[in-house]
């Protein structure tokens, strides 16, 4: 029986991100050669010959011309949004680094491309490489009939773009790019944070528009005990707060930058990053305290002082009082805190995270039991307004959790329909217990804020169960 046109669609974007990543692979290999060889060099030939195999290939197996194009922090390949994967994903942003200085945002080769045509456009590409004045030739003639246009916007790829795919790359990215900052940061250099604000600004319209996917994102990833994870879900939070504050968007940009940063110093601590502040030794406290102002001041000394980068400093300060002054932080409910608004925020989203893995190893606790945590911690430490607009926001089942209601069916979180009903949110219901022979359910859904009958009887987390919270949000 022949495949239907899904399984064929599958195998042609299969065919797409494999011929995507192997084209991405081979400029950036072209980058690093031509900068050491002649272009008459065999090592410049080996490349040009790998690229020219890829193009042919990828017209015989999907009898279509190969066009490359970056768009923002997205990869097409003839329109088709590509799934790399993490190491990839890397080498594709240091060949949109590449293009950007050259002015470049998209590439299609012919379906007839051979070797010397190949050789006519790299000899041209390579020129524009060593002297960048050259770049615009690039676009105004078709060498070798290879087809360069200039930057491209994500709003210009067409409607085929899922804007599920916009949000999960963002978050991705923004992963990525903070793995890098920290990597650069450990050896000692200077991290350029122009790639991390722009992901940042991409983040901020994300997270109106697909908070509830990010939010599941960023548990799938919470049992990691990664800084830079821990680092962008803070981000989102503190970004899932700010908006119910109706905070402008300059400022949302830079209480997520500020949050990228506030934990920065942990970056040289090793595995006692993981640990609270309480429960070290008043050495260990000091010496912490100490490790973290050398940071700010390296920090002050490396950059200028803008609006942004005093935010993250006043962040970053006031995140190391944790260590040697407790008398700083809230004690009474309603009193005004001691800290800035946006550390605030950001001791609110870093409790949350932190809370959503056990300190003894590493286990994910069910994500109502890091609300409750977080709700204890209301006065204590935290902000009581800014806990309860969080708490409003993701519920006191957040998305992720797996819920065992009256009727025995299991149900996934999915939204909070009401946030004055933040206790009983919007399930997907997944099996009902009554009847384990009828297997899985076909679906359906169910908001508890309008359905009294139902009730919420214990709670898990999904991902002990073997339930991905990010499959909800694909598509059928």
């Amino acid at each position: 029986m022949s495949a239907g046109p899904s399984s064929f669609d599958e195998r042609v974007a299969s065919l797409q991100d494999e011929h995507a990543m192997q084209l991405v692979s081979q400029f950036c290999a072209l980058e690093q050669v031509s900068r050491l060889y002649d272009i008459k060099n065999a090592a410049v030939g080996k490349v040009v010959r790998d690229m020219v195999g890829t193009v042919q290939q990828f017209s015989k197996e999907v009898g279509e011309a190969l066009c490359l194009t970056v768009a923002g922090h997205s990869y097409f390949v003839n329109r088709h949004l590509t799934r790399f994967s993490i190491q990839a994903y890397r080498r594709a942003q240091h060949m949109s680094s590449i293009w950007a200085g050259l002015g470049i945002g998209e590439i299609t080769f012919p379906r007839d491309l051979n070797l010397a045509a190949a050789e006519e456009f790299i000899a041209h590409f390579v020129a524009a490489l060593k002297d960048p004045a050259v770049a615009p030739a690039l676009l105004d003639h078709a060498f070798g009939g290879v087809m360069v246009r200039g930057p491209v916007q994500e709003t210009g790829i067409d409607d085929r773009v899922d804007p599920r795919d916009a949000a999960t790359k963002t978050y991705a990215a923004l992963v990525v790019l903070v793995r890098e900052m920290l990597d650069t940061i450990k050896a000692g250099q200077a991290p350029n944070t122009l790639p991390i604000r722009r992901c940042l600004q991409a983040l901020v319209e994300q997270s109106a528009r697909q908070p509830d996917l990010l939010f599941a994102l960023s548990r799938r990833l919470a049992p990691q005990p990664e800084l830079a994870v821990h680092l962008a879900n803070v981000a989102l939070y503190s970004l899932l707060i700010a908006r119910r504050l109706e905070l402008g968007r300059a400022s949302l940009v830079s209480l997520a930058s500020a949050a990228l940063f506030h934990d920065l110093p942990k970056v040289s601590l090793g595995s006692s990053a993981a640990l609270r502040p309480e429960k070290l030794e008043a050495e260990e406290r000091d010496r912490y305290s100490s490790h973290w102002l050398k940071t700010v001041r390296y920090l002050l000394e490396a950059g200028g002082l803008t609006d942004e980068v005093l935010s993250r400093l006043v962040v970053m300060y006031e995140a190391q009082l944790e260590f040697s002054r407790f008398d700083l932080y809230l004690t009474e409910p309603g009193r005004p805190g001691d800290h800035c608004l946006f550390s605030m925020i950001i001791a609110v989203a870093d409790r949350f995270d932190t809370d959503a893995r056990s300190l003894l190893g590493g286990k994910l606790s069910a994500p109502d039991q890091s609300i409750g945590a977080l709700l204890e911690g209301a006065g204590k430490g935290l902000h009581p307004g800014l806990v309860r607009l969080f708490v409003e926001t993701v519920g006191l089942y957040p998305l992720g959790t797996m819920l065992l209601l009256n009727t025995g069916e299991l149900g996934l979180v999915t939204a909070v329909s009401d946030p004055q009903q933040a206790a009983r949110p919007t399930l997907s219901l997944i099996a009902d217990l009554r009847r384990p022979s009828e297997g899985e359910l076909a679906g359906g859904s169910v908001e508890l804020a309008f359905d009294k009958q139902r009730q919420v009887l214990a709670s898990a987390d999904a991902g002990r169960l073997g339930v991905n919270p990010v499959a909800v949000f694909r598509p059928a």
